[in-house]
């Protein structure tokens, strides 16, 4: 601790970050920075699903307002199985999706109207390492197949058809699933991601 406190106070202090000021916009130039918020998740359970809807609506509200353009997406999974589909699978996606659905009701859409949430579920595929059926390198091969996504909307992945697969994203935000953004975290985030002495 000592050599750590030493080191950055003397020989690497704390910087901040260059940033735009995009929290002091009113309106986030939404299509010059088009941004998504993922968060990658599993489905295990009704419960788990319904905290994971609260959460993706507390990010929203806290980072949301309508104005920004900001596209909240949840990448799933179901859990491992020892075979291809298990007892449950569709309900759960079924009630993920609902959830998702309902918050795109009570919610404005993007301003070219897609829509504000989205729902991007795997399938499960045979991993002969594990011995069990399981997504795709779980957890980072959901990132890199939904960026594969982004960058083709006819790419190959393992994920379930879905519409609006927004176009044109400049900055993915990752958060893992029990992560909640601060009131215009995401605004000075991107205006981070944004500046050009940071690309």
């Amino acid at each position: 601790t000592f050599i750590n406190r030493l080191l950055c106070r003397w020989f690497v202090p704390v910087r901040n970050t260059l940033r735009l000021s995009l929290d002091r916009m009113l309106h986030l130039p939404w299509k010059k920075y088009r941004t998504v918020v993922v968060t990658p998740t599993l489905l295990l359970s009704s419960k788990n699903i319904q905290d994971q809807l609260e959460i993706v609506e507390a990010n929203f509200l806290a980072n949301g307002d309508g104005r920004c353009g900001l596209q909240y997406v949840v990448l799933s999974d179901w859990k491992d199985a020892p075979q291809e589909k298990i007892a449950g699978d569709d309900a759960l996606y079924k009630e993920m999706k609902d959830g998702i659905a309902q918050l795109n009701s009570l919610y404005p859409s993007l301003p070219d109207g897609s829509p504000r949430f989205l729902v991007c579920h795997r399938r499960r595929l045979w991993n002969e390492a594990e011995k069990c059926w399981m997504g795709w390198e779980r957890k980072r091969g959901k990132l890199h197949e939904f960026n594969m996504l982004l960058h083709d909307p006819k790419y190959d992945s393992s994920f379930f058809p879905v519409e609006g697969i927004p176009q044109g994203v400049k900055f993915v935000i990752t958060l893992d699933a029990d992560t909640r953004l601060p009131i215009g975290v995401a605004k000075q985030l991107i205006g981070a991601l944004a500046h050009p002495l940071n690309r």
